[in-house]
Protein backbone atom coordinates (compact mmCIF):
# COMPACT_ATOMS: atom_id res chain seq x y z
CA UNK A 1 0.00 0.00 0.00
CA UNK A 2 1.40 3.85 -1.03
CA UNK A 3 0.52 7.04 0.40
CA UNK A 4 2.53 10.71 0.13
CA UNK A 5 2.98 12.84 2.77
CA UNK A 6 2.84 16.35 2.17
CA UNK A 7 0.62 18.61 4.25
CA UNK A 8 -1.63 15.97 4.05
CA UNK A 9 -2.27 12.18 3.59
CA UNK A 10 -3.37 11.33 0.37
CA UNK A 11 -3.45 8.51 -2.02
CA UNK A 12 -2.24 10.64 -4.91
CA UNK A 13 1.38 12.06 -5.14
CA UNK A 14 1.68 16.01 -4.91
CA UNK A 15 5.10 17.80 -5.71
CA UNK A 16 7.22 17.12 -3.05
CA UNK A 17 5.90 14.84 -0.79
CA UNK A 18 7.47 12.11 0.80
CA UNK A 19 6.11 8.44 -0.16
CA UNK A 20 5.15 6.46 2.68
CA UNK A 21 4.68 2.39 1.64
CA UNK A 22 3.51 -0.45 3.69
CA UNK A 23 4.81 -3.49 2.93
CA UNK A 24 5.41 -7.06 4.53
CA UNK A 25 8.26 -8.45 5.78
CA UNK A 26 8.76 -10.54 2.85
CA UNK A 27 8.09 -7.91 0.56
CA UNK A 28 10.74 -5.74 2.67
CA UNK A 29 13.70 -8.18 2.24
CA UNK A 30 13.15 -9.24 -1.48
CA UNK A 31 13.37 -5.12 -1.51
CA UNK A 32 16.26 -4.34 0.08
CA UNK A 33 18.11 -7.02 0.68
CA UNK A 34 21.11 -5.22 -0.94
CA UNK A 35 20.86 -2.09 1.36
CA UNK A 36 23.39 -2.27 3.74
CA UNK A 37 21.50 0.11 5.97
CA UNK A 38 18.56 -2.21 5.80
CA UNK A 39 20.43 -5.09 6.38
CA UNK A 40 20.60 -4.06 10.54
CA UNK A 41 16.62 -4.31 9.92
CA UNK A 42 16.24 -7.40 7.81
CA UNK A 43 18.06 -9.74 10.83
CA UNK A 44 15.37 -8.48 13.07
CA UNK A 45 12.87 -8.04 11.23
CA UNK A 46 10.33 -11.20 12.80
CA UNK A 47 11.68 -11.29 16.24
CA UNK A 48 10.71 -7.31 17.78
CA UNK A 49 10.15 -7.11 21.29
CA UNK A 50 10.66 -3.62 22.21
CA UNK A 51 10.84 -0.40 20.53
CA UNK A 52 14.43 0.70 18.86
CA UNK A 53 16.11 3.04 16.91
CA UNK A 54 18.88 3.25 14.78
CA UNK A 55 20.29 5.96 13.02
CA UNK A 56 22.61 6.21 9.87
CA UNK A 57 24.23 8.97 8.48
CA UNK A 58 21.09 8.79 5.53
CA UNK A 59 18.28 6.38 6.84
CA UNK A 60 16.84 5.77 10.21
CA UNK A 61 15.45 2.53 10.43
CA UNK A 62 13.24 0.96 13.93
CA UNK A 63 10.89 -0.81 15.41
CA UNK A 64 7.77 -0.17 17.86
CA UNK A 65 6.07 -2.56 20.22
CA UNK A 66 2.92 -1.14 21.15
CA UNK A 67 1.32 -2.44 24.00
CA UNK A 68 -1.88 -3.62 23.08
CA UNK A 69 -4.99 -1.70 25.19
CA UNK A 70 -7.52 -4.75 25.33
CA UNK A 71 -4.74 -7.48 26.21
CA UNK A 72 -1.57 -6.45 27.58
CA UNK A 73 0.27 -9.59 27.43
CA UNK A 74 -0.10 -9.05 23.56
CA UNK A 75 2.28 -5.97 21.48
CA UNK A 76 1.41 -4.90 17.97
CA UNK A 77 4.38 -4.83 16.58
CA UNK A 78 5.99 -3.35 13.49
CA UNK A 79 9.29 -2.11 11.75
CA UNK A 80 10.06 1.23 9.96
CA UNK A 81 13.43 2.44 7.02
CA UNK A 82 13.41 5.99 6.87
CA UNK A 83 15.24 7.86 3.75
CA UNK A 84 14.96 11.76 2.83
CA UNK A 85 12.01 10.37 0.63
CA UNK A 86 10.65 7.47 1.67
CA UNK A 87 9.21 6.06 4.53
CA UNK A 88 8.53 2.27 4.76
CA UNK A 89 6.48 0.67 7.37
CA UNK A 90 7.35 -3.33 7.74
CA UNK A 91 3.84 -4.78 9.04
CA UNK A 92 2.58 -8.06 8.34
CA UNK A 93 -0.56 -7.33 9.90
CA UNK A 94 -3.18 -4.64 9.36
CA UNK A 95 -1.79 -2.19 12.32
CA UNK A 96 0.06 0.60 10.80
CA UNK A 97 -2.67 0.69 7.46
CA UNK A 98 -5.68 1.45 9.95
CA UNK A 99 -3.35 3.87 11.94
CA UNK A 100 -2.84 6.19 8.54
CA UNK A 101 -6.08 5.93 7.38
CA UNK A 102 -7.52 7.34 10.49
CA UNK A 103 -4.62 10.35 10.09
CA UNK A 104 -5.74 10.84 7.00
CA UNK A 105 -8.80 12.28 7.94
CA UNK A 106 -7.14 14.51 10.32
CA UNK A 107 -6.67 18.44 9.17
CA UNK A 108 -3.67 19.22 9.03
CA UNK A 109 -3.76 23.09 8.22
CA UNK A 110 -1.63 26.26 8.75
Amino acid sequence: MRYYLGEQISNTPKDNSLIVEIVSSDTFIEQYKDDHHAQRLIRHINDVMHCKVDLFYDAISGALAIPNKRDLKRKDCFSFYLTSDKLVFVDDGDYVSKLIEKMKDIHHGK
